[in-house]
């Protein structure tokens, strides 16, 4: 059994209830299905709408303990792997460990993620009821370990595990150099329906009245009593079936405040071939009749040809689609052939990842070099296409000060970005930012 966990976070307007498809999990079991029983549950997906309110203005998404112990007692598997995808959730996945162990001390337990691979023996310290760590890419890991049954376990690279009361951690596995020999993610190994579903439930309606307050649902109901509320009998909803795709793995950046080294390498970038996307994109359209896909790529254009050739091929098999870059497009390899080609195949907008407005702290502290006038040129190409732009931002990375933070929030206004996202800087586990912080005291 594959696991992916519930979330506890802040209840506020921004608390977001939606369930996120867990491709990492649906690429596990595709590798391992053909030789092994597998199932997977999505704590989310699986119970949307699911939330209870914690003290501290806190709040659980997704399946209680309670209703975890149920699925796990009635699937009685021999292993259970749980996703620890962000550091955030690792407390969620611990609360899961200890019921697994609680249920049946025999159940082999395995964590994987990207939080577990940036420390496997601090991971496995910290929680005495898991068992073994994959960390770096998953796959093929994962699939050596059922194959020998979690026998011989010193044979097998890319885990951490315990032996005699020691913590062991083996050598790192290479990496899966041919990324189209992957079969695709087994989607139906999870409610794929409950990913595109607008909020409908009772749970998910009390859930928005909370989080808006009484002072929201007031101002409403004064407005339509008064008339000042627009008219929605004409308004008809436009969400469309969608999916989320990987199309490369890994960064040719080392960027300071990030981690997916720990995962995919530090400046490795694997690409598939663009017919072995496009193929995976039109099974997509055909079966689930998805309508948009979202490309969760660390950065998708680094091939400024592939990037064209998927965007071609997109527009030659008749997808009528809608796509969107996630994490924002490879500054250096994006021109106007490019942004031609994106917006033809269905991209309606486009991020770009800037990080600061003050190109001395991007290459000398965040280890980015980026040109500001050529980022502009780019959001110009944009309006011009009729693509809405957007650029991600970050402020008070460690060595920064007062003027290059304003210089960095100068040209965000300045630059003419349909929509700007800046956040703040964070010192995340398996970053140089967070080693630098931990031996500097800063944390």
């Amino acid at each position: 059994m594959l696991i992916s966990p519930f979330s506890v976070m802040p209840l506020n307007e921004y608390t977001d209830l939606a369930p996120r498809e867990p491709l990492s999990l649906e690429y596990l079991a595709t590798v391992v299905a053909s030789s092994h029983e597998v199932r997977i549950l999505d704590c989310k997906g699986s119970f949307p709408g699911s939330f209870k309110i914690l003290p501290n203005s806190m709040v659980h998404i997704g399946a209680s303990l309670k209703q975890i112990k149920n699925e796990i007692t009635e699937s009685n598997p021999d292993l259970i792997g749980v996703t620890s995808p962000f550091d955030t959730q690792v407390n969620s996945v611990y609360s899961i460990f200890d019921l697994i162990k609680s249920i049946n001390k025999d159940i082999i337990t395995v964590i994987g993620g990207c939080s577990a691979s940036c420390y496997p023996i601090e991971t496995l310290s910290a929680n005495k009821n898991i068992d073994i760590v994959v960390f770096g890419e998953g796959e093929h890991t994962f699939l050596e370990l059922l194959d020998k049954e979690c026998m011989d376990l010193k044979s097998i690279d890319g885990i951490a595990y315990r032996e005699n009361r020691r913590i062991i951690q083996n050598n790192p596995r290479g990496l899966i150099k041919d990324l189209d020999s992957l079969p695709f993610p087994r989607r139906d190994l999870v409610p794929f329906e409950n990913y595109n579903k607008p909020w409908k439930t009772s749970s998910q309606a009390i859930f928005f009245l909370k989080t808006k307050g009484l002072k929201y649902v007031l101002s409403r109901a004064i407005s339509k009593a008064f008339g000042l509320e627009t008219s929605r009998k004409n308004v008809r909803s436009v969400r469309r079936i969608e999916a989320k795709i990987l199309t490369s793995r890994g960064c040719p950046n080392n960027c300071y405040f990030c981690a997916v080294k720990n995962v995919w390498g530090a400046r490795m970038y694997r690409m598939r071939s663009a017919e072995n996307v496009l193929t995976e994109m039109a099974m997509l359209y055909d079966k689930y009749h998805v309508k948009h896909f979202g490309i969760v790529d660390e950065n998708f254009s680094v091939s400024k040809k592939r990037t064209i050739d998927i965007c071609k091929g997109v527009i030659e098999c008749g997808l009528d689609v809608t796509l969107h870059a996630d994490s924002g497009l490879y500054i250096a390899s994006t021109d106007k052939e490019v942004l031609t080609w994106m917006k033809k195949a269905g991209f309606n907008e486009l991020f770009f990842g800037v990080e600061s407005g003050n190109e001395a702290v991007a290459k000398n502290i965040i280890g980015k070099e980026i040109k500001l006038s050529r980022v502009k040129e780019l959001v110009k190409v944009c309006k011009d296409l009729g693509i809405k732009s957007g650029g991600f931002f970050i402020v008070g990375v460690p060595g920064e000060t007062k003027e290059t933070m304003s210089d960095t929030v100068k040209f965000a206004l300045s630059s003419e970005f349909d929509r700007v996202r800046l956040f703040t800087c964070q010192p995340y586990r398996g970053s140089r930012l967070y080693e630098d912080a931990k031996k500097n005291g800063w944390l």
